[in-house]
């Protein structure tokens, strides 16, 4: 008695998955791309903004104070 297996059937339904993960990951990588920079930038701008606004209240804070004597 012998079991026979399909193996040229296997073979091509790992090869199919194996084109779906790598397709997956490189879509994955470039989607992360194209979303991460433009996100990063928008950051960093809102950062410089608020650090300027800071900077500003800061310094005309320190320059309404009455001398001390």
């Amino acid at each position: 008695m012998s079991i026979h297996l399909p193996w040229m059937w296997v073979n091509k339904l790992l090869l199919a998955n194996l084109k779906l993960i790598v397709g997956g990951v490189i879509n994955g990588i470039l989607l992360g791309a194209v979303c991460y920079y433009p996100i990063k930038l928008s950051i960093e701008a809102y950062k410089n903004k608020r650090r300027e606004k800071r900077k500003l209240r800061h310094s005309t804070r320190l320059d309404t104070r009455p001398a001390a004597e």
